[in-house]
């Protein structure tokens, strides 16, 4: 498993430095506070850093170190898990809260045995006993520079920025926890690009493609190629994630890790993977059967990853599972690809949250679109192209719904009719009322006469299923489209907020 610190972390420059070298001046003698109740220890480190010319004061217990902390101001503290009176949280949590000793560096040292539990209460940084003092003092070089560079940057307030092939992801993570940094990350991979929330160093959000949260961070952390700047800014308005960052880069290392040798036991990336018969019967776990659930269509791996929320290492748990059961298979790697979704996870998620504003929230949620057809059949033909559920079979000639799309689990889309003239006029108020948009498939005196009632009277979103669109409805903001997809889509973005 990859190690998060090195020795030899190289530094990131901001745009308007030129040769800033990597490690902090040794003129000035640099100070340790070691906060132990072991001595034997305490004795072996202090020897080591001494003859590294650093000053090291050392104390047995957390209030003890607590009162060196703020008499002598080093410029870096070992705290050990088992010191007495003050716990380490406590302890970074007073630091704090004092001008003078907030931005110090607080690495928590632990023994093997109490790792687990060191890491998930504590505060920063974690270092394991034994002590290798070689990989140890290197560490505290590392540190050092890191924590003189975050004050060099937050001083200047200037934006950070360079190749990730130089500073990898991971590296300036840390760099920016150290130096409490808020703002935003971005990451550009040719056409792909991603972005790190920051909040006091503290990772909150993350987003790449459709893929936010955890899932999107630990894709961003495998970027070896491409480029990163910091942008100092405010608080992002959501937080996703509240784990520290050493916790979150180290499980990242892990579960890249594992997701490595789950994928070399897999077939070749490209296979695409389907249920097999009977599978759906079978009882598996909740996300086996998410997995199941989107294996009705056949997809590859990677196509399955962007379409299940749970984590890369979950999915491929549970699809390694699934086909050494036999539940699913490979099928040909020459069949047609999957359908594309009408919508993507993030924007299926806008639309569900659009349909259920002002409204008790239920796990399924409907969401109506209006056509403008003349009947039942012409509305379907229209809409051919899609994967509908129910395309046929239905008595609806008239009135009502004609066809349903599944656009995400428990997010159904209702394609609905309504009769246009004269007769059909005292249905168009309440029976539009809570549409989601307007397809206009005929545009016929009466079927223009329906939408121009829907767009000025429910001011719902508009499309032509045309090669062109009539004036008097262009200015109404509707466009031209020529497939069902691309009108139906058009309208449910703008419905959603998500146009343009």
């Amino acid at each position: 498993m990859r190690r998060w610190w090195t020795a030899s972390s190289p530094s990131c420059r901001p745009p308007t430095t030129c040769n800033r070298t990597d490690l902090p001046s040794m003129t000035t003698i640099r100070k340790v506070l070691l906060a132990d109740p072991d001595l034997t220890s305490v004795r072996a480190l202090t020897r080591a850093l001494r003859q590294k010319g650093y000053q090291v004061h050392s104390a047995r217990d957390g209030a003890r170190a607590l009162e060196l902390a703020v008499l002598r101001h080093p410029d870096l503290v070992l705290f050990d898990h088992g010191c007495p009176v003050l716990d380490a949280r406590t302890f970074v949590d007073i630091l704090r809260t004092n001008p003078r000793t907030d931005t110090i560096p607080v690495v928590v040292t632990t023994s093997a045995e109490q790792a687990d539990e060191a890491m998930r209460d504590g505060p920063g940084p974690l270092l394991r006993k034994p002590y290798n003092l070689d990989e140890v003092l290197a560490h505290i070089d590392d540190l050092l520079a890191r924590a003189e560079r975050a004050r060099t940057d937050g001083a200047e307030s200037q934006e950070i920025e360079g190749a990730l092939a130089q500073l990898a992801l991971p590296d300036l993570l840390q760099t920016l926890s150290l130096g409490r940094r808020t703002g935003r990350v971005t990451l550009r991979r040719g056409s792909e690009r991603g972005e790190v929330e920051l909040v006091e160093g503290r990772p909150v959000d993350a987003r790449t493609g459709a893929v936010q949260g955890e899932k999107a961070l630990f894709r961003l952390l495998e970027w070896a190629e491409g480029t990163f700047s910091f942008q100092p800014g405010p608080p992002a308005p959501d937080a996703r994630m509240d784990r520290g960052t050493d916790e979150l880069l180290l499980d990242a290392a892990r579960q890249s890790d594992e997701c490595r040798r789950l994928l070399e036991a897999l077939p070749d990336p490209a296979t695409r993977w389907a249920q097999a018969p009977g599978a759906a019967l079978r009882a598996v776990p909740p996300l086996a059967r998410e997995v199941l659930a989107r294996l009705e269509t056949p997809r590859s791996v990677a196509e399955l990853l962007d379409s299940v929320e749970a984590a890369d290492l979950g999915v491929l748990q549970a699809v390694a599972m699934l086909h050494g059961e036999g539940l699913v298979v490979p099928v040909d790697v020459d069949a047609p690809p999957a359908p594309e979704p009408l919508l993507t996870a993030a924007e299926a998620h806008a639309v569900r949250a659009r349909a259920q504003r002002g409204r008790s929230t239920s796990r399924s949620q409907v969401v109506k679109v209006l056509l403008a057809a003349p009947d039942a059949s012409v509305a379907r033909e229209a809409l051919a192209s899609l994967p509908l559920l129910a395309p046929e079979g239905l008595q609806t000639e008239a009135l009502g719904t004609v066809a349903e799309l599944e656009l995400a689990e428990g997010l159904v889309l209702h394609f609905c009719i309504v009769p246009a003239g004269e007769l059909g006029r005292p249905l168009w108020r309440p029976f539009t009322s809570d549409a989601a948009g307007l397809v206009v498939t005929d545009p016929s005196p009466a079927m223009l006469a329906l939408t121009r009632f829907v767009a000025d009277e429910q001011r719902v979103p508009l499309a032509v299923l045309s090669e062109s669109c009539p004036p008097e409805l262009s200015g109404r903001g509707a466009a031209a489209h020529p497939g069902a997809r691309e009108a139906v889509r058009a309208v449910l973005l703008e419905f959603a907020g998500l146009a343009g």
